[in-house]
């Protein structure tokens, strides 16, 4: 625990700049990052996760080779690399934050989200400063003095000297300074902070938290996620396993552009091509894309088919799961949603 009064969080600025006249300091901390706390264990487990389905649906689009789908990925590639991004940034300002106890208040200098000022947050002294504490093993923890303006799971975020290093001994001097400043004797230090470091204490009957609970998504808004999820699963599934028997049994063999609309958007080419029975088949592409504009009446292609099924003809030589996956992520997505609404939403009924 440093006892320097010089550094403030932007490590630039001299704290006596935020400092009342008459005001002195008594104590400066830095906070302690933890890696290994719940929010960020599960931030990055979610991203492995993400990165993985991204990974994957990102090799499929570049076999393809479209450009709309390589671009229609990016920002699902923007949140997966981001998410350890954020994680790295609240390192850095948690890094760059300064605890100051003073004789007159508990501060908190913050960096802003571009690390180049401090962000303020104090509390004046008194018997009801301290709403809350919490120990962790290694001996740091948190004074909680108040609440953040958002809530996590209808419950409020608490804020003060969190992961503060060698609480008990932060905890002591902040009692100390209570006690010179109101001339009140606070709770004693070794009841307030038991070993066996318990929830966060209920904020104190003569403080109650400002507060107001926020209303949960109900329920019942699960609906309007879980039938999608269910329905686009369903037909992503279908649509990946009739590409995987085009691949396994599809017929390859070569066909003539006879006809072709250039002004169509995806044009599906008119085809006419040999079967394995040896009739002659004139069939539109079951398939249409920007790419076909480019062939020209009369030119050949390769195309591939079901020996059982000539109009289910297209051009090339592969099956194309991409838009099945496609619809199976989105079904996936809805269908988190619409889990995360059941486990953590509301009640009809909100206090």
């Amino acid at each position: 625990m440093n006892q320097n009064n010089t550094l403030a969080a932007d490590g630039r600025t001299n704290i006596d700049d935020y400092l009342l006249d008459g005001e002195e300091t008594v104590l400066i901390a830095y906070p302690t990052w933890r890696w290994r706390s719940s929010n960020v264990r599960g931030l990055l487990f979610f991203d492995v996760i993400w990165l993985g389905f991204i990974t994957f649906f990102t090799s499929v689009v570049l076999e393809d080779g479209e450009l709309f789908p390589i671009l229609f990925m990016i920002p699902f590639w923007l949140v997966g690399l981001g998410i350890p991004f954020g994680v790295l940034l609240n390192r850095k300002r948690m890094n760059r934050t300064t605890y100051v106890l003073t004789n007159q208040r508990a501060i908190v200098l913050r960096p802003n989200l571009f690390m180049s000022s401090a962000h303020t947050l104090s509390w004046p002294l008194s018997p009801a400063t301290v709403k809350g504490t919490k120990e962790y093993e290694d001996g740091s923890g948190d004074i909680v003095m108040g609440f953040k303006d958002y809530q996590v799971n209808d419950q409020p975020v608490p804020d003060g000297f969190i992961s503060v290093p060698e609480v008990r001994r932060v905890l002591s001097a902040i009692h100390e300074q209570i006690k010179a400043h109101s001339g009140t004797t606070p709770l004693p230090v070794a009841d307030s902070i038991p070993s066996s470091a318990p929830a966060f204490a209920a904020p104190s009957p003569a403080q109650p938290a400002k507060q107001q609970p926020r209303k949960r998504i109900p329920r019942w808004a699960a609906i309007c996620f879980l039938p999608q999820a269910i329905i686009l699963g369903l037909v992503g599934f279908i649509t990946v396993q009739e590409e995987a028997e085009l691949d396994a049994r599809g017929v390859k063999t070569t066909a003539t552009v006879v006809r072709i609309d250039q002004s169509d958007e995806a044009p599906m080419p008119l085809l006419r091509f040999t079967d394995t029975e040896g009739k002659e088949q004139c069939v539109t592409s079951s398939h249409g894309s920007s790419s076909y504009k480019d062939l020209k009446q009369g030119s050949n292609v390769r195309v591939i088919y079901l020996p059982n099924d000539p109009e289910s003809v297209r051009i090339g030589t592969c099956g194309d799961p991409f838009f099945g996956y496609a619809l199976i992520f989105g079904g996936s997505l809805c269908g988190i949603i619409g889990l995360c609404i059941l486990i953590f939403g509301g009640d009809k009924k909100q206090q």
